[in-house]
């Protein structure tokens, strides 16, 4: 199983690719730089929440969700050696993962020290009312947070002023957010081409916002051009500042020189903004996510069928198959019959509403583990809409993981309520059998009055189909809501129960 933090460095990451082609591929053309910056900004913070937003719940109240019948019947038989490989590798790819975090969180607090040295060591200088720090290394002019740092003996005096005009834009609009930003993404998202491109084209936006609002403010656009031309010269600061110079010559001067976009391009904003921000949250939504609840949700007291019988739910908006592989009982495989074995019986049943674990050897039954917890060999069965996922262990692997306890195998369940306090209760109709699971007794309905029952598409009462007997049926689904009605009009108001039998 994938961990959860992988896939949501795999959402988070898909969303910035995409949020980048947008504004590489649209946006970027456009003088629009102020909502230029707005976007990109948006484009970090909403690729590291959107992941966490859960629609599971949301999709799961739609009504015309058809409900499955799904029995759990875990492959005793299968290699558990290949599910121990796979947590290994995801394992071997966290530490690769925080290992790299680190590394690059180490590399800006390195970053930080040695500007904190360089601020230490520089004195402070007022030009006209712009205050700077004078240093004595010769680098490009920069300023980080609210400090412009340069050295006044690498330029002539004439260009000093527009060095600091332009500085004092990213002090007072507080640059260095965006670039902390992301540097940050940088950080968490080292391994994604994604996270540097946006870094570089927030920087570069910045300093198309700069330069523009220095030629707004009288300076001289040439001479603020030649500036730019000479202090190409000067080393260019590897810290997370805001460079005077970042940019080749040849695209900022092609930017400041470029005629103001038509306001009529702002509809691209409108449009693409929303549609990527849409489009990365379905993305990040699983088809799992949206049929989860239909699937662990059994309808009860549905005889055990054949475990290679496929149960599909139809429902228009989903396409779900759980699929039971066969398990073989009659002839023991030589090379397994010393592990741990399945014993599958056509009299186990999900009975009275609950979940029952099917072909359990009971002279040698396996550990169940509910919610972290160890339960006795007759555990309490429980309302299958609680449970969210079960996992099966033996041999070695369970062993390593429980002890002697679990070398008859071992069963981890667990529920939605996980942690939250409250105890797994029943409110849904049955279906149940009559007392017992013997297949040749009568199906009998418990909680079911105005449902409307279809029996190989025709329609039959509650009595006629008390008559039946519970080995005679292969699935029964329940349709509720819009999606009863569509398909059989207001007599599917209550609810429709379709059966299938053999």
């Amino acid at each position: 199983m994938m961990p959860e933090i992988i896939l949501y460095l795999l959402k988070v990451n898909l969303a910035l690719v995409l949020f980048y082609a947008g504004y590489h591929f649209i946006l970027q053309r456009y003088t629009f730089h102020s909502i230029n910056r707005f976007y990109l900004l948006l484009s970090i913070v909403y690729s590291a929440l959107y992941p966490l937003i859960n629609l599971t719940d949301i999709l799961n109240r739609n009504e015309d969700l058809k409900e499955t019948i799904v029995m759990i019947a875990p492959n005793w038989q299968g290699s558990v050696v290949a599910e121990d490989n796979a947590a290994f590798y995801w394992q071997v790819a966290l530490i690769i993962f925080w290992t790299g975090v680190a590394i690059m969180t180490i590399r800006l607090f390195i970053q930080l020290a040695s500007l904190l040295i360089l601020h230490a060591q520089s004195s402070a200088i007022t030009k006209g009312d712009i205050k700077y720090r004078k240093i004595s290394k010769a680098v490009n002019p920069f300023s980080f947070w609210r400090t412009i740092y340069l050295n006044p003996e690498c330029h002539e005096a004439g260009e000093l002023q527009s060095i600091l005009e332009h500085e004092l834009v990213h002090v007072k609009q507080l640059h260095t957010f965006d670039v902390m930003l992301a540097e940050i993404s940088t950080i968490l998202y080292w391994f994604n081409p994604g996270a540097w491109l946006m870094k570089k084209a927030i920087k570069a936006n910045l300093e198309f916002i700069t330069d523009q609002e220095v030629i707004r403010s009288g300076i001289d656009s040439k001479e603020y051009q030649y500036t730019l031309l000479k202090t190409h010269a000067l080393p260019q600061n590897q810290m997370p500042v805001n460079n005077f110079h970042f940019l080749t010559i040849k695209k900022r001067i092609a930017m400041i020189n470029k005629k103001p976009s038509n306001k009529i391009n702002l509809s691209n904003y409108f449009l693409l903004l929303p549609a990527i921000m849409l489009l990365v949250l379905l993305a990040g939504v699983s088809k799992a996510d949206f049929t989860r609840k239909g699937v662990v949700d059994a309808i009860t007291n549905m005889p055990v069928l054949p475990l290679d019988r496929v149960f599909t739910d139809n429902t228009e908006a989903n396409q779900v198959e759980v699929k039971k592989e066969s398990i073989t009982t009659d002839q023991p495989d030589p090379i397994e019959d010393k592990k741990p074995t399945l014993q599958t019986s056509p009299q186990d049943t999900i009975k009275n509403g609950t979940v029952k674990i099917s072909g359990i050897n009971e002279q040698a039954p396996p550990l169940y583990i509910v919610d972290g917890k160890e339960m006795p060999a007759r555990w309490k069965d429980l309302e299958p809409n609680t449970i969210a996922t079960v996992d099966v262990y033996k041999g070695e692997a369970a062993i390593a993981r429980y002890g002697e306890k679990g070398k008859n195998g071992v069963i981890e369940i667990r529920t939605k309520l996980a942690g939250s306090g409250q105890n797994i209760e029943s409110s849904k109709p049955k279906l149940a059998t009559a007392d017992g699971s013997n297949q040749n007794q009568n199906v009998s309905l418990k909680n079911i009055d105005k449902q409307l029952i279809i029996l190989d598409g025709k329609e039959i009462s509650k009595s006629e189909l008390e008559q039946m007997k519970v080995s005679s049926i292969v699935t029964i689904n329940i349709l509720k809501g819009n999606s009863a009605v569509s398909q059989y009009g207001e007599k599917g108001e209550n609810g429709v129960i379709v059966i299938t039998t053999k």
